[in-house]
């Protein structure tokens, strides 16, 4: 049956039969002449009967100033973003010796990293026939070249593997189903055996200016949907920017065509701005609170690392609602330091309940602070990949790793600064906490609680 569905899907390329078709170009079809690799995509949608599922048939025009062009690659992904998106890539040489087809590799994207070959032997129902692929002259100039490219999602209404939702909505009056795309015009891809260029290529990242290295658009699916009798291909109209797609998504109000408020990219944003505050702001002022070594020391430290923890754990929270699973270094790191600032936590509140007990310094101290150090340094680890992860700016990146080395430096010379100041002989302010505990005034409720709060930890970083 699917023999006899993928022939009937080829047969429709030569076009008999008409079908209601959404189209997206990157650039203003019909305004603007296409850089490289700039795309134009149609799709269609197919009721397949004897799947019970809908296919979704799609055209994609790669475009090339000429047939010496063969840097970089092209791509669009079914998604909200890089997440569990299902992407496909277009690249090769116009000018190939042996005049091969451009390569189209399907692409499972986990993250702001290298999309993985996406394997459909056991990712769900999902199915990706190519049943078209070659170059062909452009219509913007006789130097031009253009890659196309026919394929076939099958079973596309369902989830991209085991667990995960639908990866598009085909219901009337549903929101518009997002999209990405992105492009890279510098990537030397070398052919696999000088002969065809690898479907498993290693690939560069795209570009970092939004709306002309990649961007987001939104296709209302449901509009794509025919009831032929055969699938069919679309094709692409000429000189038209976007059929029943846009840059916009109007089923919430209008989004920004960069996707400042695509949900994803604002709960990556409020992630990574938790995350800055706790080990960039919190955190290190809980420390320096500590090592100043003042009677208010203790209760300055707790209020500041306890906003610190909720900061942390509405960062956590995000970022396990963006994405489940452990598929970065990113992500590892993150969740370990996480779950060391709930041991700190932990460490913290069972050695002041000792103190107050007895004041004296205790074996959870002795961990309490370097695992504090620890935390800081692998926080600070964490912020620093999870900005290269999204691709920021060069420059916002150069700020932040400048504020990170100014903080361990300052951490060091803070401990360093602790150490040759500690003597055997006690600070007047602990020795008067000392004298009061011998009159066994009840710590709890004293003068003498407040001064021992600030030798718990004893300049504690």
């Amino acid at each position: 049956m699917k023999a006899v569905h993928v022939a009937l899907a080829s047969l429709s390329l030569l076009g008999g039969v008409a079908a209601e078709t959404a189209q997206y170009c990157n650039f203003p079809a019909g305004l603007k002449t296409p850089v490289d690799n700039d795309f134009c995509m149609a799709l269609s949608t197919f009721g397949n009967a004897s799947t019970g599922v809908h296919d979704v048939h799609m055209k994609l025009h790669i475009y090339r100033s000429s047939r010496k062009m063969a840097r970089g690659w092209s791509a669009v992904g079914i998604g909200s973003g890089m997440i569990q998106a299902l992407t496909f890539f277009v690249y090769g040489d116009p000018s190939h010796p042996k005049n091969r087809p451009p390569t189209v590799s399907v692409r499972r994207a986990t993250g702001h990293t290298e999309p993985e070959p996406y394997d459909d032997s056991n990712n769900g129902k999902i199915r990706v026939q190519v049943l078209q692929a070659g170059w062909h002259g452009s219509p913007y100039s006789a130097e031009g070249v253009v890659a196309h490219v026919s394929l076939v999602c099958y079973a596309c209404d369902t989830g991209i593997h085991q667990g995960f939702g639908a990866l598009v909505t085909l219901n009337p009056g549903a929101p518009a189903q997002p999209w990405i795309w992105a492009k890279n015009k510098a990537q030397d891809l070398l052919p696999d055996n000088g002969d065809m260029y690898s479907t498993h290529a290693s690939l560069d990242g795209h570009g970092d200016t939004s709306n002309t290295d990649w961007g987001y658009f939104f296709v209302e699916m449901a509009r794509t949907v025919t009831d032929t009798a055969v699938p069919v291909t679309p094709d692409i109209q000429p000189g038209v920017a976007a059929i029943a797609a846009s840059r916009f998504s109007h089923a919430e109000g209008q989004l920004d065509g960069d996707g400042s408020a695509n949900k994803t990219m604002v709960m990556a944003a409020m992630h990574g701005f938790a995350m800055a505050v706790a080990f960039l702001l919190l955190f290190p002022a809980g420390a320096a609170a500590m090592a100043s070594r003042h009677v208010g020391a203790f209760r300055h430290h707790w209020i500041l690392q306890v906003a610190g923890m909720v900061c942390v754990g509405v960062g956590a929270v995000l970022g396990f609602v963006m994405r489940p699973s452990l598929g970065t270094t990113h992500q590892r790191l993150g969740l370990a330091t996480v779950g060391a600032v709930g041991l700190q936590a932990v460490l913290g509140v069972w050695h002041h309940v000792q103190y107050v007990r007895s004041p004296r310094r205790t074996w959870m101290a002795r961990l309490h602070v370097p695992l504090g150090k620890t935390i800081l340094l692998a926080g600070y680890a964490a912020v620093l990949t999870g900005l290269a992860l999204h691709r920021v700016p060069v420059f916002d990146f150069v700020v932040v790793a400048i504020v990170v080395v100014g903080e361990v430096l300052w951490l060091a010379i803070a401990a360093a600064r602790t150490a040759f100041t500690r003597t055997d002989n006690k600070l007047p302010w602990q020795a008067a906490a000392a004298a009061a505990a011998q009159k066994d005034t009840p710590a709890h409720s004293s003068e003498a609680y407040q001064l021992l709060k600030g030798e718990e930890g004893e300049g504690e970083a």
